[in-house]
């Protein structure tokens, strides 16, 4: 499933664990576990969004939706 989550990066670019994990009709927890394998192998990287007025405690900022997203490594 590893190749396939990596065949989807390199359409998409930029995806979040939920897209991910509905996509392929898994828990989130389990695709978090094969994210974190490819952060590992560094296939992938997540995706650092600069929001200035942040307490930390995402939720309700714009920003909260890109919370878990990842993309290719470059």
């Amino acid at each position: 499933m590893l190749r396939e989550i990596l065949a989807l990066f390199n359409q998409r670019i930029t995806i979040s664990s939920v897209d991910l994990a509905v996509h392929f009709g898994v828990d989130k927890p389990a695709m978090d576990a094969m994210l974190e394998q490819l952060v590992r192998k560094e296939r992938i990287q997540p995706v650092v969004s600069a929001c200035s007025g942040c307490s930390g405690h995402c939720g309700s900022c714009s920003f909260a939706s890109q919370k878990e997203l990842f993309t290719l490594k470059k």
